[in-house]
């Protein structure tokens, strides 16, 4: 509805319409939030389930320490690494352009061994068996559980922009690192912090 009433309200700013039809629209609910972020002894048990299979571990160590979304990390490779100025370049999401994002030392050493392993782009074409079967197997997903009952790899960017949220870093740095569009998604993100 949201992008309906966008497309309606520059049809209004070209003069093509004279008012926004959405505005007599009534607003659907929000669904309630979903909780994203795992407790302590679900996290255990995730990383306990991820040290079985390298490659997804090194996946989601690079997904809570780099704020991007699950196919900038997948296509990163070692032409687009600058370890001297420790920042990497992604490519383009949501319709934004490439950018360059700072890498910490932990994505540097995972980064590292993958190159020297050879795994750079990451060479999974079975990620979500992989990723939905750590996560049962660890107890945190259903078989046949629902969106809001399962936990999905997006969570891990929540659980970052938390991390960095609940560590004193300006929420304009968030924005700006997440590449969010609007403040309130950075604070939405980051709840349950």
């Amino acid at each position: 509805m949201s992008t309906l009433s966008k497309i309606f309200s520059l049809a209004c700013e070209e003069g093509i319409l004279e008012r926004n039809p959405m505005q007599y629209v009534k607003a659907l609910p929000e669904p309630p939030p979903r909780r994203r972020l795992l407790n302590e002894k679900q996290k255990e048990d995730l990383w306990k389930e991820l040290e079985k299979d390298t490659l997804l571990y090194r996946l989601i160590i690079l997904a809570v320490n780099l704020p991007l979304r699950r196919g900038q990390l997948m296509a990163i490779s070692e032409d687009f690494i600058d370890f001297e100025n420790e920042q990497v370049l992604v490519i383009g999401s949501k319709g934004r352009p490439p950018r360059l994002v700072p890498i910490n030392a932990t994505a540097t050493k995972v980064l590292k061994a993958m190159i020297e392993d050879d795994q750079l782009p990451f060479p999974v074409k079975d990620f979500r068996k992989r990723w939905y079967a750590a996560l049962r197997n660890a107890g945190i997903n259903k078989k046949g559980g629902t969106r809001e009952e399962n936990y999905h790899f997006h969570d891990l960017r929540s659980y970052l922009a938390s991390e960095l949220i609940r560590r004193n870093t300006n929420p304009l740095i968030v924005q700006n690192l997440f590449a969010h569009s609007d403040m309130s998604i950075t604070t939405v993100g980051s709840v349950g912090v």
